[in-house]
């Protein structure tokens, strides 16, 4: 097959463009390699903020008066509950009709 020299040019410049963007890549992936935290760093770091959501969850308080609200009791529900499963759909979805 004979190339014509835009074909040639076109080539050209998507092969720089490949090699710039896997140029990037590596640059990238290195540098996030080498930035990495230590396990014991990154191990610290979360104890630390497990332990402040723990306080913070500690501090929480559930404040129950919405239950004895007059629009919350005259609310009603429709429908039979527990809901029982009942037959669904078939048995091999793609068969045609």
């Amino acid at each position: 097959m004979i190339q014509t020299d835009k074909q040639k040019k076109r080539q050209t410049i998507l092969i720089a463009i490949l090699i710039v963007i896997a140029f990037i890549a590596g640059f990238v992936l290195y540098s996030n390699y080498k930035n990495k935290p230590r396990t014991e760093e990154s191990q610290e770091m979360t104890i630390k903020i497990i332990s402040e959501f723990e306080r913070k969850l500690g501090q929480v308080k559930l404040e129950l008066d919405i239950l004895d609200n007059e629009l919350f009791e005259s609310l009603k529900s429709y429908g039979v509950l527990p809901v029982t499963p009942g037959e669904t759909g078939r048995e091999n979805p793609f068969q045609p009709y």
